[in-house]
């Protein structure tokens, strides 16, 4: 009875480590994927981080111009920088593309679109000429790390460093039509007062490129608003299109994981295998989000209140490693299927099942013989014993050889106890005297 107690409380105990072990296991590779998160979701974020110092310094650099004024010829110097295009609006000179020195400075790779020109106030006229000087000198600072940098407002005045553009800024410096107007889109919304009081730098969802008709190239943009003298001006913005930081953040997965960036309210930003060259069909992107269940996910991930964690995605399937990128107020995502990180689980607490197998299999083999000593043989003795009493009164006097094969389950000791008893049953020989 103690014996079989044993093997029962072992294999309660090796169930029990079992279950531990699977659970620690689990939990230990999601401590690590928080971990891994938070340092990834670190890196991210630097790039935004170091973003909002760049905006914030050509912030500073616009004030100290605005408060040192132009100078005379400040007006002759606009009509040659921007010259009259003929409908209503201003272009910036074919040189401050291609390269032109303006004074000790030297200017390319800029392209301007000034609309409303008629109703340019001289201070504005010294706004945008100071904004030239400091777009250019900060986009080529900042060219390694950001491939354009521009200065706009609501009603599309904008000046834009962008060297590298496949387009040369054909658009704004040619093209563009007079009315153009982005009132309406995110990127102007998001420098409002109305919107954004605290003046910070905001970020929009994927969004299609003004300079693309088709609409199919789209990027982010990342803005901060400028005021002078608690005057709204304008803002200082970057964009990046989905085949330079925002394709390689996601690229670089973990082996099974999925990477993501996706909004606040759960619109993609960025995912891998999504675009090609900057381009991606919108409605491949609907479908994403829908295939993925962005939007319950990320409101799943809200309601927890924790800026770094994991969790398991609404349907189970899959375990999800978030960060939030304070700067742009995304989140980082990385997902892998959930029967990934229960497999992994088994096998490491699978070696607690073999010893406890192994465990139980020796208390069988123990309790087999421990039984066959203590009771199987003493019991086949006696059953021997008795066998020889009943012949010997019989008066069955056969070959002592018989008296083995009448209890051929008897061995070893087992014989040696049914000799001793059944010679003890036999009568004397001795005659009386």
């Amino acid at each position: 009875m103690v014996a079989i107690l044993s093997i029962a409380v072992t294999g309660v105990a090796t169930a029990a480590a079992f279950v531990f072990v699977r659970e620690s296991a689990v939990d230990t590779q999601k401590r690590h994927l928080t971990e891994y998160v938070s340092e990834r979701v670190k890196t991210e974020d630097r790039l935004f981080s170091d973003l909002v110092k760049v905006h914030a310094a050509a912030g500073g650099a616009l004030t100290r111009r605005l408060d040192q004024g132009e100078g005379p010829g400040a007006g002759t110097r606009f009509e040659r920088l921007f010259p009259d295009h003929g409908d209503g609006t201003r272009r910036s000179a074919p040189g401050l593309f291609d390269g032109a020195r303006l004074g000790d400075q030297f200017v390319y790779g800029v392209g301007a679109f000034l609309s409303r020109a008629d109703s340019l106030t001289t201070f504005e006229r010294s706004l945008y000429l100071s904004a030239l000087d400091v777009v250019s000198g900060t986009g080529e600072a900042e060219i390694g790390h950001y491939d354009n940098f521009y200065f706009f407002s609501p009603d599309m005045r904008l000046l834009m460093f962008g060297p590298q553009r496949p387009d040369r800024l054909t658009f704004y410096r040619q093209t563009a039509p007079a009315d153009l107007s982005i009132v309406n889109e995110e990127i102007a919304q998001l420098i409002l007062p109305e919107h954004n009081p605290e003046g910070v730098m905001k970020c929009t969802k994927l969004r299609r490129m003004i300079t693309d008709p088709t609409g199919n190239s789209l990027n982010a943009a990342c803005v901060t608003p400028f005021y002078y003298k608690d005057r709204f001006l304008g803002a200082f913005g970057t964009s990046l299109s989905l085949d330079s930081y925002l394709l390689r953040a996601v690229a670089d997965a973990l082996p099974g994981a999925r990477n993501m960036i996706v909004t606040d309210s759960g619109e993609l930003v960025a995912a891998q295998g999504l675009a090609r060259n900057g381009v991606v069909d919108a409605e491949a992107l609907r479908r994403f989000e829908a295939g993925n269940n962005l939007n319950p996910l990320v409101a799943h991930i809200r309601a927890q209140h924790h800026s770094v964690g994991t969790l398991l995605s609404p349907n189970g399937d899959r375990l999800i490693a978030y960060g939030r990128m304070a700067e742009p107020g995304w989140w980082f995502l990385m997902s892998f299927p959930s029967e990934e990180i229960v497999w992994s689980s088994l096998k490491t607490a699978s070696w607690v099942l073999l010893f406890g197998f192994i465990g139980v299999a020796i208390q069988v083999l123990l309790l087999y013989r421990l039984t066959n000593q203590m009771v199987a043989a003493p019991l086949g003795a006696l059953a021997c014993s008795a066998s020889q009493r009943r012949r010997w009164n019989r008066g069955d006097r056969g070959p002592r050889r018989r008296d083995r094969r009448s209890c051929p389950h008897a061995a070893g000791r087992a014989r040696s106890q049914c000799r001793a008893a059944s010679l003890a049953g036999r009568p004397s020989r001795r005659p009386h005297r």
